[in-house]
């Protein structure tokens, strides 16, 4: 329509255009054509070197049929040239925007945190490749792989992206039949917390279903990491559960590191768990009973009126603490256990007596009639009672 509307009043311009010529043509008097250089005839000077029309052409009906047939040709031809160029201007105008395409995230991903991307990223396509990989392979070690390239590329090279949505589906591989999945998934935790210690609170709960596990490498991962998972758990109590109002995440966290420090001292105490498991058990309580004594962290912030933390419960605490490492320092207790495990339960009281000094009047003794007992002597030099904390709860020593 918009052509044929264009065609015609271009056709309509050629119409009149040509009826006006032919009107001026009729009405010129033959003086003015003389003036003008156009006289049909004679050889007047006014005429000579211009071109002469014959007379009777501007009236001829075929020469201005032909004319009109021109310019229709001209006119039609611009009408079509101008219709195509609106309707392709006006298609392009019309054209709906194009939708970015979404990215589906994987079976069991978290959806807290960070939305997943809108575009697809090759980090993201690439994360999603190597969760479902570990999920379905069933060697070791092409599961393990798999795991080490998305820890890699989760907790390294885009850990604000990521992380949130993939931490969820790494940590429930805790249950997966593979042994090494879920030892893997312990040392996971450690690395998660200390890199990323707002993380914290699925990790305290992962790390506690793992020392309950059947195999004892998984178990002794597990404790390993709970050992920097107890530290920073603490730290935030101190930080951010000053009050007077404690989030809920810090009190729930710090009530969960408290419950993997007893899980530990039950492995400590327990004849069937493994040398392994025991050793790293008998590292953890030695880190805790620093820590409750405000070595390795600014324990200084905590105040007499904190909400969460009171130093003089730690550290009656971390009194019971020694009294269950010297416990199992006893002859008794030593002749049922390997000498392995001996060994690293002397070594953390020595190093606990030189880090704080006022341990020494319990150690000592135990040392003594341990190393009495090895020389097969009965009896232990006393020593004198300088230490303000109650020694016979601890061992019996002569006073």
């Amino acid at each position: 329509m918009t052509a044929l509307r264009c065609a015609t009043s271009r056709l309509d311009e050629a119409a009149h255009t040509l009826a006006r010529g032919s009107l001026r043509e009729r009405t010129r008097t033959p003086g003015r054509r003389r003036a003008r250089g156009i006289d049909r005839g004679g050889d007047g000077e006014r005429g000579a070197g211009v071109r002469s029309i014959p007379e009777g052409a501007a009236s001829d009906p075929r020469s201005s049929r032909r004319s009109f047939a021109r310019a229709f040709e001209r006119s039609f031809v611009r009408s079509i040239d101008c219709s195509s160029r609106a309707r392709a201007s006006s298609s392009r105008r019309r054209m709906p925007p194009r939708r970015p395409k979404t990215t589906r995230r994987p079976a069991g991903a978290s959806s807290r945190g960070r939305a997943p991307a809108t575009e697809p990223s090759w980090a993201h396509s690439q994360a999603i490749e190597l969760l479902n990989d570990a999920k379905l392979a069933t060697d070791a070690s092409a599961k393990t792989s798999a795991l080490k390239a998305l820890t890699e590329l989760v907790l390294r090279k885009d850990p604000n992206g990521l992380l949130a949505e993939f931490l969820t589906p790494l940590l429930e591989l805790q249950v997966d039949p593979t042994p090494a999945a879920r030892k893997y998934v312990a040392s996971l935790c450690e690395e998660v917390v200390v890199s990323h210690p707002d993380h914290i609170v699925p990790c305290v709960g992962a790390v506690r279903a793992l020392l309950k596990d059947e195999t004892p490498v998984v178990v002794k991962t597990a404790a390993k990491s709970g050992q920097v998972i107890f530290r920073e758990a603490l730290i935030q109590a101190a930080t951010l559960g000053e009050g007077p109002a404690v989030p809920k995440h810090v009190t729930e966290t710090w009530a969960a590191a408290r419950a993997i420090k007893d899980d530990v001292r039950a492995l400590v105490l327990s004849d069937r768990a493994n040398d392994g498991v025991r050793m790293q058990a008998v590292k953890f309580l030695e880190k805790v009973v620093l820590l409750f004594h405000g070595v390795d962290w600014g324990a200084s912030i905590v105040a007499h009126d904190h909400a969460t933390l009171s130093m003089d419960e730690l550290q009656t605490e971390a009194d019971d603490l020694i009294g269950v490492l010297l416990e199992c320092l006893k002859p008794d207790a030593c002749a049922k256990q390997s000498g392995t495990v001996t060994l690293v339960m002397i070594g953390a009281a020595a190093n606990v007596t030189t880090k704080l000094p006022m341990y020494a009047a319990f150690v000592l003794p135990a040392l003594l009639e341990l190393a009495a007992s090895y020389a097969g002597q009965t009896e232990v030099r006393p020593i004198s009672h300088w230490s303000p904390y109650d020694r016979v709860r601890v061992v019996n020593a002569v006073p």
